[in-house]
């Protein structure tokens, strides 16, 4: 069970762009996509933390533009 405490200090800082470039992101395909934000799990050195992450979702693929990359999953 995840306890509140832990839900508001979870990590709350970053160095990341992923809300900047999701927003510029998203007017390419305003009436196509939607602007999705959520809280991801963290792998390899970030296992066991979550943090808000931001994506655009387009039909059934994801666009991630966040810190340089373009990610198409």
């Amino acid at each position: 069970m995840i306890k509140l405490i832990n839900i508001l200090t979870e990590a709350l800082t970053g160095n990341g762009d992923c809300y900047q470039a999701a927003g510029r992101l998203i007017m390419e395909f305003m009436s196509k996509g939607k602007l999705v934000h959520g809280m991801v799990n963290g792998q390899g050195s970030l296992e066991g933390k979550r943090f808000g992450h931001a994506w655009v979702e387009v039909g059934s693929k994801v666009l991630d533009h966040s810190n340089g990359k373009k990610k198409t999953i």
